[in-house]
């Protein structure tokens, strides 16, 4: 039954065509062995691939010894690569166990290609799917980590991922596999060896059945992550309209982070976004490594950051500007050319509502330019003006919560110049 549990497994899981080679990733214990047995038996083509990190000593060497002479015995081509993580983690700081991985893999593909070999086939099984996951929770990881352990990745397959490791030790038992067991994998200072032995048993004592209840989750877990992956080539988008953030299109935040997932937000920060929304903190921003977001008056605007600034601006009540800004403003008082229409415009301060945010137009922005009882698209006001379209894309606003201010270089809103009545002002000059 064991047997039928494992064979099953491999074949159900679709990941390697029969006749297909396949490098299998052998390290000793109970689980590759088994992988490396169940694939032979099954008359897959396999060649065994061990790495040899040096880290145990003695027991390393008898675990390359273990898989050599059983591969010997079963005419399986047997291929050792020796790798040194010690020397990489002191080299740039990373941890032990993750140099120690990252050497696996690169040994891995390297074995393969030179063996001319397409798939690499793995061990990982449902355990350690549920610890990995358990561990991505607790950690934060968001949506990315909620299918725990892929079955495909890449070149990388694992068709054991659908059994557990009592089956793998049946399986090991019935048909006298050989494996060693590695004495890490009891070792405390561990995070997935005190999840593996004292939290997942903690959680069934609490609840019994709470593993099987958890292994049922991850499925559904990892269907929502194929969803989440679903439309995986979209790029940066230009904005997120906030009815898209009120629920109709499924839950806000949810929805948020699919959104923006490709600017590699944390999820405290997305909270802040979504939080943004919710209470029109109109020309609130965020910015990200690449681009920026800031709160609009019905939308979310995501905008470049470029020479180490980003292309949106926000202007808070001292004025200041980047010196690369495409115009200036300065403070004026009354009477200093209030109400004329020439030169420079002159905004009413008064009639502002601070920051201030400075960027390019988009595409379906609108104004109320001066003299025009309705809106107008700044499309349509720069096909009236006669601009270049080369140059369009060139021409910013100055926006405020209540909308465009100013079209830089054309046309003013309706109701914001100083007039003769205004107290205060900004002259605002092209550069």
């Amino acid at each position: 039954m064991r047997t039928d549990a494992v064979w099953n497994a491999v074949r159900r899981s679709g990941l390697i065509a029969p006749g297909d080679p396949v490098l299998v990733a052998v390290s000793g214990g109970v689980d590759s062995m088994v992988l490396l047995h169940a694939l032979h038996a099954l008359g897959h083509q396999v060649t065994a691939a061990h790495v040899e990190h040096g880290l145990r000593g003695e027991e390393s060497l008898a675990d390359e010894d273990l898989v050599r002479s059983w591969c010997a015995a079963a005419g399986i081509p047997f291929m050792c690569t020796h790798v040194d993580p010690t020397t990489r983690s002191q080299g740039d700081g990373t941890s032990i166990q993750m140099a120690a991985r990252e050497l696996r893999y690169k040994a891995l593909y390297r074995v393969a290609d030179e063996q001319r070999i397409r798939t690499i086939a793995m061990a990982h099984h449902r355990d350690d799917a549920l610890e990995t996951l358990l561990i991505h929770l607790m950690r934060g990881s968001g949506p990315k980590g909620w299918a725990s352990i892929p079955a495909r990745s890449g070149r990388i397959v694992r068709p054991l991922l659908d059994i557990d490791r009592v089956a793998i030790e049946a399986y090991a038992r019935e048909w006298d596999v050989p494996f060693r067991e590695d004495a890490s994998n009891t070792d405390p200072k561990y995070l997935r060896n005190r999840v593996r032995h004292e939290l997942i048993p903690l959680m069934e004592d609490l609840v019994p059945g709470a593993r099987s209840a958890m292994d049922r989750s991850l499925e559904r877990l990892r269907e929502l992550a194929i969803y989440w992956n679903s439309d995986a080539a979209v790029g940066v988008p230009d904005e997120v309209p906030f009815t898209h953030l009120d629920g109709s299109c499924g839950p806000p935040l949810l929805v948020l982070a699919k959104r923006l997932r490709v600017l590699g937000l944390h999820p405290h920060t997305l909270q802040q976004v979504l939080e943004a929304v919710r209470q029109r903190r109109t020309g609130a921003r965020f910015v990200g490594k690449a681009h920026m977001i800031w709160v609009d008056r019905e939308m979310l605007r995501i905008g470049p950051v470029q020479g180490g600034r980003s292309t949106v601006i926000q202007v808070d009540e001292d004025l200041s500007l980047p010196a690369d800004a495409p115009i200036t403003l300065e403070a004026c008082q009354k009477d200093d050319g209030f109400g004329s229409v020439s030169g420079d415009p002159i905004l009413d301060r008064d009639h502002l509502s601070f920051p201030l945010i400075l960027r390019p137009w988009h595409p379906g922005d609108r104004m109320r330019p001066e003299g025009l009882r309705g809106s107008k698209l700044v499309s349509d006001i720069l096909i009236d003006a006669k601009v270049p379209r080369d140059r369009k894309a060139d021409t910013w606003v100055l926006v405020d919560g209540k909308g465009i201010l100013w079209l830089v270089g054309h046309r003013v809103a309706e109701g914001v110049r100083a007039t003769g009545a205004s107290l205060r002002g900004i002259r605002c000059s092209v550069r």
